[in-house]
């Protein structure tokens, strides 16, 4: 897949066999719906794809991800986004519960990744640098709005998609900073770290303090998985430095958060079978990611930035401490509290989807409006005008 024709092609199988799966699983109108604009969204990020290939290829030469002109790049790196849900920002599926588990976490991780590839792909010399600036902002907003509903979020499931991206915009700002290895890094850690959050239902205590510690792996810590992920160069670095640092330290909070909370079901109540193959599914992904910071893909063996590490260390260890010790940030909320209502930076944050409905109600309201039109009584004298402007339309090409 080097260049954006297998790119597409995989987007719009992945696409459509996702909506069509949801479509057979889940019959509620409101759930359909929100099918049918999260596969708008992201037939728009791959019709970006299809115009950076047009764009690219307008020189007459081959277009591939490694030779990527300037002047294509740029709606590469916004395809991506519009499907990871960054740029602008947006949430794909905000009720993510209501599929099951192992089959749910699959569809989400395997779009996500496919959408990732384009990040780890695209060389710097693709983003003009006039754009830099402008996305690394939104960037930086994007994974502090993504770290801080993860954190906060009442379970795994319905977080996964802060999850998404939160980590997913770590990666395009490593993409934006000029290092590919490090966008490769954090995709990575998204699914990986992510397989191991959404995945562990059947707790044991013993597996929670495992996958807990595992927690030190994301903090780009020497020969890690994440150990290349710092190591890029931001245009403003006192600014956006201390904005990401934060996002990744709730991200890595968050999830040893979520591992301390009680499982949905004990393993000793698993099926005989089950009992087996469960430790051994999660020890893929441990031993993965152990691995990974090894000889996971060129450049994944490094030092990485200590500066950076010990400071995601020292935020995160101090978020957990909070939610650990201090009451008002406890793990087991024993009081319902009403819902807080929604801030205005969250409500602009809704501008897109709100936008993307309206245009889904509209055209449902015009083809509405059009098959009763055509299914009334005048309906035979509507079609004929409509075939003798066609008829007129074609002879006048």
């Amino acid at each position: 897949m080097d260049n954006p024709l297998g790119l597409v092609l995989t987007w719009m199988a992945i696409d459509l066999t996702e909506f069509f799966i949801s479509m057979r699983t889940k019959l509620s109108p409101g759930v359909t719906e929100k099918a049918v604009l999260a596969l708008s969204i992201r037939l728009a990020g791959t019709g970006l794809a299809i115009w950076a290939s047009v764009v690219g290829a307008s020189d007459e030469q081959l277009f591939f991800f490694e030779t990527t002109p300037p002047q294509a790049g740029i709606y590469l790196l916004l395809a991506a986004s519009l499907r990871l849900g960054i740029l602008p920002l947006h949430l794909l599926y905000q009720n993510d519960g209501s599929l099951s588990r192992g089959f749910g976490t699959v569809l989400r991780m395997t779009s996500a990744a496919a959408s990732l590839i384009v990040l780890a792909r695209v060389p710097v010399s693709a983003v003009d640098s006039g754009w830099a600036l402008l996305l690394f902002v939104l960037t930086a907003l994007a994974a502090l709005y993504g770290g801080w509903k993860w954190l906060l979020a009442p379970d795994e499931l319905n977080g996964r998609p802060y999850w998404v991206i939160g980590m997913a915009a770590l990666s395009l700002a490593a993409s934006l900073g000029g290092n590919p290895a490090a966008a490769t890094a954090w995709g990575v850690a998204l699914i990986l770290f992510g397989g191991i959050s959404f995945l562990y239902s059947a707790k044991r205590t013993w597996f929670t303090r495992v996958f807990a510690m595992l927690g030190l792996l994301m903090l780009a810590l020497p020969f890690t998985l994440t150990a290349s992920g710092w190591q890029v160069d931001f245009p403003v670095p006192f600014l956006f430095w201390p904005l990401f640092l934060i996002a990744h330290a709730m991200l890595v909070a968050g999830y040893v958060r979520q591992l301390l909370r009680p499982g949905e079901i004990e393993l000793v109540e698993l099926p005989s079978w089950a009992q087996a193959a469960y430790p051994v599914g999660m020890a893929v992904l441990v031993v993965t990611i152990l691995l990974g910071g090894l000889w996971g893909w060129p450049g994944a063996l490094s030092l990485g930035s200590w500066a950076a590490g010990l400071s995601s260390l020292l935020l995160s260890g101090l978020i957990v401490f909070a939610f650990l010790r201090l009451p008002q940030f406890a793990l087991l909320e024993t009081i319902e509290r009403p819902a807080p209502r929604p801030s205005r930076l969250v409500a602009f944050f809704k501008i897109f989807p709100r936008l993307i409905r309206s245009l889904y109600q509209l055209a449902g309201q015009l083809l509405a409006y059009i098959s009763g039109l055509l299914e009334g009584d005048g309906g035979l004298l509507w079609t004929l005008l409509l075939l003798v402007l066609l008829a007129a339309f074609l002879r006048g090409r």
